[in-house]
């Protein structure tokens, strides 16, 4: 049986562990498969979804149309996220005025 002084084995363990640094620095090409998967993503993410625009301006007046309330918000949101700082850790925007009353009938403050 082979004995290994503590010296040896903390040796041995680091010259395992830089190998496995060094190999894993290698990667493969994408692979044709993986390459259509990051397409059909990438388009999935690149169309507006209408149910999100919808959710987003469910807080919407009577009054006022969901959907451009929604588109609104959305649009605030993004011009906000431009003006963002890569050192500011909250986006601030104003999406749908201080107070409004809902459809039905709840009177919230943005």
């Amino acid at each position: 049986m082979l004995h290994l002084n503590r010296t040896t084995k903390l040796i041995l363990f680091i010259a395992a562990t830089l190998i496995m640094l060094v190999y894993l620095q290698f990667d493969e090409d994408v692979s044709p498969t993986a390459k259509e998967w990051i397409s059909i993503v990438e388009e999935t993410r690149s169309t507006e979804s209408k149910s999100f625009i919808y959710l987003s301006g469910i807080m919407a007046s009577e009054s006022d149309d969901v959907l451009e309330v929604g588109l609104k918000k959305i649009s605030a949101y993004k011009l906000a996220e431009e003006r963002l700082d890569y050192l500011d850790e909250q986006i601030h925007y104003t999406d749908y005025g201080t107070c409004q009353r809902s459809a039905l009938g709840i009177e919230r403050d943005l």
